[in-house]
Formats: C-alpha cells, structure tokens, sequence
C-alpha cells in the first residue's frame, strides 16, 4: 500500500526574543526574492516569516490574546519539562551503556589482537 502524499505546509509565525513561539498561521510558501529581501530563511518547521514580539508588548494585547500567549508559553515550559525529565535520563542511561559496550570491545579487540 502507497504512502499517502502530504504536502508542506508553511507558516508565519510570531516568536519572543529567545525564539520561543507564541503564535502561527498557515501561509503560502513564500517567494525566494522574498525570503533574500527580508534577511528570512524556511527552518526545519516550515516557519518562514519570523515576526519578532516582545514581552512590553503584553500590554497592549486584549484578554484572548493574553490567554492564547500564557497558554502558548505554560506549554512550551511543560514540553522543556518533560522532555528534561523524561527523555533525559533514558538517554544518558543509554549514553552508559554504549560508553560499556565500547570499553568491552576494546577489551576484547586488545586480547583478540595478541
């Protein structure tokens, strides 16, 4: 059975300083005279217009867009979270085990070689 075909899908998005998201819409793949006359590039998320906010400009957003942002920002903490909790330890536990593995065959490579 064929794999289905999607196609990519590009986006405008509004980040913080840090590179943090707050917030995206779905664009038209942009023109590459576009993206060379902006100083802007496509990254591996298919984001490519990167609109600076910052944090003064809390400020002057109404009360949905104060919700939509501390959403956005709680779920970007609790991904840093889960991924400093959950996926770190699994990988320097495995980091562990090839680190072993590799003293074992470097052994047994030095005895083999005598």
């Amino acid at each position: 059975m064929r794999k289905a075909r999607r196609r990519p899908v590009w986006y405008c998005a509004s980040s913080m300083p840090d590179g943090a998201v707050i917030g995206a819409h779905p664009v038209r793949k942009p023109r590459k005279e576009h993206l060379r006359l902006m100083g802007q590039r496509i990254d591996a998320d298919g984001a490519a217009d990167m609109v600076g906010s910052y944090v003064g400009a809390i400020g002057d957003m109404n009360d949905i867009q104060k919700a939509r942002f501390s959403i956005a920002l709680a779920t970007r903490l609790n991904t840093r979270r889960a991924v400093r909790e959950l996926i770190l330890p699994e990988l320097a536990a495995i980091n562990e085990k090839l680190d072993r593995l590799e003293r074992r065959l470097s052994e047994l490579g030095a005895v083999g070689g005598k």
